[in-house]
């Protein structure tokens, strides 16, 4: 990898940053309330849960790049076809949600049973988590030819980036077209213009690594 590239990726990353300060600046912007002695034990609770959290989120990541690299791997190399890998990755899956599902590990928050009684008493869910499935089998279907035809780089860069302005986008047009403000989020000025300077950097910093410049 040239050094053009790892510039390029010091672009992309600092977009990302750009992106997520709207978020983070309009929650520090609020008014911070009167601290309570009686809650000092309820805050520390909350910021181990939240640090806890963002450990999560870390060795997610961590998990998931190594998923890239290994898929990448095994498709180039050992030339295992896309499809057949994410029907493996598929039936692996499985078997270890259903395993940790059926050992109790998440707790009383599953049920199966009450899961399949209101699948099968609401026609209008049952469709939705059929359509949901669908697009999620299809999501992981072209990200693994993605992977196949260009690099797992290429798809951290797709699945990373574009999934975050398309959320944004959404979240703007159900907040002013679809629900006049009760759902969605707004454009909150100064931080929705750096939040879309951040996708704009991001969009540059994208065409410039795919050589489209």
């Amino acid at each position: 990898m040239s050094a053009s590239h790892f510039s390029l990726f010091e672009v992309l990353f600092s977009s990302f940053s750009f992106a997520d300060t709207n978020s983070q600046e309009r929650s520090s912007s609020q008014p911070t309330p009167t601290p309570n002695p009686e809650d000092n034990n309820l805050n520390h609770t909350n910021q181990e849960s939240a640090l806890f959290g963002i450990g999560l989120i870390l060795l997610g990541q961590c998990s998931q790049s190594a998923q890239y690299v290994w898929e990448e791997y095994v498709m180039k190399k050992i030339s295992i076809p896309p499809l057949l890998l994410l029907g493996i990755e598929g039936v692996c899956g499985s078997i270890v949600c259903f395993s940790l599902l059926l050992s109790g590990v998440f707790g009383p928050n599953e049920d199966l049973t009450d899961t399949f009684t209101m699948l099968s008493n609401n026609p209008d869910l049952l469709y939705e988590v059929i359509a949901y499935t669908s697009l999620i089998a299809s999501l992981n279907m072209f990200a693994v030819l993605c992977t196949k035809l260009l690099s797992g780089v290429f798809r951290a860069l797709i699945q990373g980036g574009i999934r975050m302005l398309t959320v944004w986008m959404a979240d703007l047009f159900i907040y002013y077209f679809l629900t006049n403000g009760e759902m969605g989020e707004a454009f909150v000025a100064p931080w929705g213009y750096v939040q879309a300077l951040g996708f704009s950097v991001y969009l540059v910093g994208f065409l410039l690594y795919v050589e489209m410049f």
